[in-house]
């Protein structure tokens, strides 16, 4: 039979991978995507040393960073696509100001 998860696990999922989500959109609009290896390798040991602990179990903390993971690259790919279209933008402003400028 398969054991209901605690609320707690719920919850910290739930906040880290909120969490990732906006580091990870944070970390896009000023790094490349290696800035990305460090955190990950932050949310793999923790889940360990909550396995460890017996915080969690090693299934549970397994999903938990799973999900930090996965939202801290997500935050990231939504984070560049912003960081893009702002740019965008801005290039396109700057065009349409220059000509509406200089032919005055």
């Amino acid at each position: 039979m398969i054991e209901p998860k605690p609320r707690g696990a719920n919850a910290a999922m739930l906040m880290l991978s909120s969490v990732s989500l906006l580091l990870g959109s944070v970390l896009a609009g000023r790094f490349t995507i290696l800035i990305l290896a460090p955190p990950i390798l932050l949310m793999l040991l923790a889940a360990v040393g909550a396995a460890i602990v017996g915080a969690a179990s090693p299934w549970s903390a397994g999903l938990i960073a799973a999900a930090a993971i996965a939202s801290l690259q997500i935050g990231y790919l939504v984070g560049v696509a912003v960081r893009h279209l702002l740019e965008h933008n801005r290039a396109r402003l700057s065009r349409l100001g220059g000509s509406l400028t200089s032919g005055a």
